[in-house]
């Protein structure tokens, strides 16, 4: 037996032919080429476009109910196959669902670990993990069964009179695809950062060192937390020999300089790094009420300016989250003696400093603050 089409030998039983795709059970209509040309609808073959010698001959196979072969393409392509084979309908069955619970996953596990929260953490890795794995199942399943969701997809083409650009292959949906992938991942990038910058913005500009046992001493440690350590006590503070000023809690000398005792009357004053590498601390109040002071900080890094949040009578600290994308400044300072210990620190990581001050000639380094009582 021979197609009536293209003349090539037929097997047994053929539905269609391997050549050519016409159906061998129906005659083969004679027709006249529409103007400026076009293919044979009636022949499946147009409707799998390239590499339609390997799909025929699989689509011959399913017709008489042979085993038909593993398509390996569809296994390396997965989702990107049904694109390029415009079959979106096989990409909605086997592929759809698990893409978006693994989006999701990526972006719970990414807002987890960056504000270091245990529950979305796990619970966008166990996500990702089980939409995985589905992906895998998904993809094998997807080139076992190919071949014959790919047969009956092109004969419901066929049947129905779709357009030309149904018909065949397109790399244009392949590459619109992949790009949208890839959009999608940046997508959740950029929520995770956004939400992450705002979560760390947000607490930084809360922090407090506030004590509520008073019988205890705090003071920083070399990373900038607190310990418990027992500090000297704050009264009679001696300066020892070449230092510019000294402190005194004398409450004559207080009294004399200011009728109101000032929260941070042990933090006032200009503070230089004692190695004498320029790192200034200036400190006065806000206002005449002696509850509210500023510290002026200059560093290698650029200087800034932050409202002392805390006293407890050694310790004081302050932060500063800027405004719109300006960095992060904070400085925690503790008293001890005559000099202050002082951990100063950028948004950026790399940008720290914990440096011991000792007290500064105030007519050489001026504050320009009228509360200023250094």
């Amino acid at each position: 037996m021979f197609c009536a089409k293209c003349g090539k030998k037929l097997p047994p039983d053929a539905g269609f032919c391997p050549g050519c795709g016409t159906p061998t059970g129906e005659p083969v209509p004679q027709r006249t080429p529409a103007p400026g040309g076009g293919s044979d609808r009636s022949s499946v073959g147009t409707a799998v476009g390239k590499n339609a010698a390997y799909y025929l001959t699989e689509f011959q196979k399913i017709e008489v109910g042979e085993k038909f072969r593993f398509n390996w393409a569809a296994l390396l392509l997965g989702p990107a196959m049904c694109f390029y084979r415009k079959c979106g309908g096989l990409f909605r069955k086997y592929f759809l669902l698990p893409l978006i619970l693994f989006l999701v996953g990526y972006l719970l596990s990414a807002i987890g670990t960056g504000i270091i929260e245990p529950v979305p953490m796990l619970a966008g890795t166990v996500l990702s993990i089980v939409s995985g794995l589905w992906l895998l199942i998904a993809d094998i399943r997807f080139g076992l069964k190919f071949n014959r969701e790919y047969c009956a997809v092109c004969k419901q083409k066929m049947s129905s009179s779709v357009g030309e650009k149904s018909l065949g292959v397109t790399l244009k949906s392949l590459i619109l695809f992949l790009a949208a992938w890839v959009a999608a991942v940046a997508i959740c990038m950029g929520i995770a950062t956004v939400v992450v910058n705002s979560f760390w913005g947000a607490a930084l500009s809360d922090i407090d060192f506030d004590s509520n046992d008073q019988d205890e001493d705090y003071s920083l440690t070399q990373d900038g937390s607190l310990s418990n350590e027992e500090l000297p006590p704050t009264e009679n503070y001696e300066q020892e020999p070449g230092a510019a000023s000294s402190y005194s809690n004398d409450q004559e000398d207080n009294d004399s300089l200011n009728t109101v005792t000032g929260r941070f009357d042990n933090f006032v004053g200009s503070w230089q790094d004692e190695n004498g590498s320029g790192f200034m601390i200036m400190i006065g109040y806000r206002d005449e009420t002696k509850q509210q002071a500023y510290a002026y900080i200059a560093t290698a890094a650029g200087d800034f300016e932050v409202e002392l949040k805390t006293d407890d009578g050694l310790s004081a600290s302050g932060a500063d989250t800027g405004v719109g994308s300006e960095p992060i400044y904070a400085l925690d300072i503790v008293r001890n003696n005559y000099w202050l210990e002082a951990y100063i620190y950028y948004a950026d990581p790399d940008i720290s400093y914990d440096l011991k001050f000792v007290p500064a000639d105030p007519a050489e380094y001026p504050y320009e603050n009228p509360y200023y009582t250094g």
